[in-house]
């Protein structure tokens, strides 16, 4: 009776496994990852994310479409790895160093912070911390994953074209030369005709 449970538990892994390769397959602009997490966040490459009008950190709103005309970077976290070893300590230096290097040419590094359990006091002051040179919003972890399709594994990022479309989605702390070359592709078209202004 026991081998029947292991060999029946054998074959929903197996059969799950499959799906996921399936679906993590046809993804544009984003490399295959070795795990079955991608497979379940939606991919929205080619177009445009649903919009959002979230509080800034020190005030005021940002409303994600009035951000056309730019390439962004828009990078879900949590403080949640605030410590030595956390998401944050190693990516937020390297969004810092891009928003300086690439923010001249039309790019803009946007933070969702989706630390549902943090106050806003409490983002600010690590942001604060960690020298956080661009915009930074408070969001609710529930709201991204109904309308994002799966903002379940952070760090998250999307990177957007001067149109808002997706050119690609990247889960976990990405290296420098994916960023690059994803901003480079993103920032790769000229400003609509009202940015240019």
């Amino acid at each position: 009776m026991i081998y029947k449970k292991i060999f029946l538990a054998s074959v929903l892994l197996l059969i799950s496994g499959l799906a996921c390769a399936q679906n993590d397959g046809g993804s544009q602009g984003t490399p295959k990852k070795g795990g079955c997490p991608t497979c379940l966040v939606k991919d929205f490459a080619g177009q445009l994310l649903p919009d959002f009008e979230l509080p800034l950190l020190g005030g005021g709103k940002l409303k994600l479409s009035n951000l056309r005309g730019k390439a962004v970077l828009l990078n879900f976290w949590c403080r949640c790895g605030a410590n030595e070893t956390g998401a944050g300590k190693g990516e937020i230096p390297t969004l810092v160093e891009l928003q300086n290097e690439y923010g001249p040419q039309g790019f803009q590094v946007i933070g969702v912070s989706l630390d549902d359990y943090a106050t806003t006091e409490e983002v600010s002051d690590y942001a604060r911390e960690m020298n956080v040179n661009y915009p930074s919003v408070i969001g609710k972890t529930s709201s991204f994953e109904k309308r994002y399709g799966g903002v379940i594994f952070l760090p998250m990022t999307f990177f957007l074209d001067r149109e808002g479309k997706v050119i690609a989605r990247e889960i976990g702390v990405q290296s420098r030369n994916v960023s690059v070359e994803h901003i480079s592709r993103s920032l790769d078209q000229d400003p609509p005709a009202q940015s240019q202004r």
